[in-house]
């Protein structure tokens, strides 16, 4: 239990029953469920406790050193008088976690809605797709006629269809994508001119999309995440004990508030963004005109993550790629990639 006792003559706070690394310093790990009492003496080495009285308004606030307005990162009012023989403390189970605190430290507690931006192109063909995420993982967006068959599903994700005509331009599949996401519980979405804009109804880490996208490009202008904060091993903030005494008077004393940082960026999963922003192909695989032995089909399916055998007609320039479900000979181009730099 951390125990607080604060020295009415001088205006101290001695901490007891957890790390410190001095006598007015609490050190605890972000996070942490701490049981605390809080008892008053005249002096430090008095034997006998005070009594407040049952109400004493006792509150015990955290904020940034020197900061004490109206908003703390932390903030505990509801204490229960305890006596315990002749002595009289105050208790409550103190449970620091804050994403104030956290975001101080420099983790990302994901307590802000996700928001992604995408320009949208004309209709290309039935069955072409794109991948954004929401908080249970990926989200495979394709365009499809009433009969057209569906896309493989993401691997850990789902289907989100958008019924196209097929002749739509630019502006009108933002429309149409937009309705579709809006209309579905994990989205907030809208659209103006070939801009769509969606936010995710929950919060929470965005799991990763699909590595994989096809046919159907777009730009994207927000892609959502935060990492913009630094990572730090601890932060000092500061305590303020405030309580009433003998009718109206107030009193106050503060104690440092050590936080340290228990999940690091170096040892924390990476924040992993809303969208699949890249729309970089990782690697490809590049065939000349000569056909593939059965041997070259399936190292070329798998080296894209493909199942199906290879259909088209291969010609110089051809990669192998996915488009409509199924592996065919095919251009950076239809699979809306491109090659960022490496060896091809």
């Amino acid at each position: 239990m951390l125990t607080l006792t604060v020295a009415l003559d001088s205006g101290l706070v001695y901490v007891g029953g957890l790390r410190r690394s001095d006598d007015q310093e609490v050190l605890l790990r972000n996070g942490d469920v701490i049981p605390t009492a809080i008892e008053f003496r005249n002096t430090i080495s008095s034997t006998s406790t005070v009594d407040m009285g049952s109400s004493s308004g006792l509150r015990l606030s955290v904020k940034p050193k020197g900061d004490f307005d109206a908003n703390p990162l932390l903030s505990f009012a509801n204490w229960t008088r305890t006596v315990t023989g002749s002595a009289v403390d105050y208790r409550a189970t103190l449970n620091t976690a804050s994403g104030g605190i956290d975001r101080l430290l420099g983790v990302d507690p994901y307590d802000a809605a996700e928001v992604v931006a995408i320009q949208t192109t004309a209709s290309t063909a039935a069955g072409v797709y794109f991948d954004l995420a929401d908080a249970s993982g990926p989200v495979r967006v394709w365009m499809g006629l009433s009969a057209t068959t569906a896309p493989e599903a993401p691997t850990g994700g789902r289907l989100l269809k958008v019924t196209i005509l097929g002749t739509e331009d630019a502006a009108s599949m933002a429309t149409k994508i937009a309705t579709a996401l809006d209309a579905d519980l994990s989205f907030v979405a809208s659209s103006a001119l070939d801009i769509v804009t969606a936010t995710a109804s929950t919060f929470g880490q965005r799991i990763a999309p699909h590595s994989r996208s096809s046919g159907y490009g777009v730009t994207v202008l927000v892609a959502g995440g935060d990492e913009t904060v630094a990572d730090v091993p601890s932060v000092v903030l500061q305590a303020e004990i405030a309580w009433a005494y003998s009718g109206n008077l107030t009193t106050t004393r503060a104690l440092r508030w050590k936080v340290e940082n228990t999940n690091r960026r170096a040892s924390q999963p990476v924040s992993l963004p809303f969208f699949d922003s890249s729309n970089i192909a990782a690697s490809a695989v590049l065939f000349t005109s000569q056909a593939l032995t059965g041997p070259q089909q399936a190292q070329a399916r798998a080296n894209i993550g493909a199942g199906t055998v290879i259909g088209g007609t291969a010609t110089d320039g051809n990669i192998v790629g996915v488009v409509s479900g199924s592996t065919v000979y095919t251009s950076l181009s239809t699979l809306g990639a491109a090659i960022d730099g490496g060896q091809v």
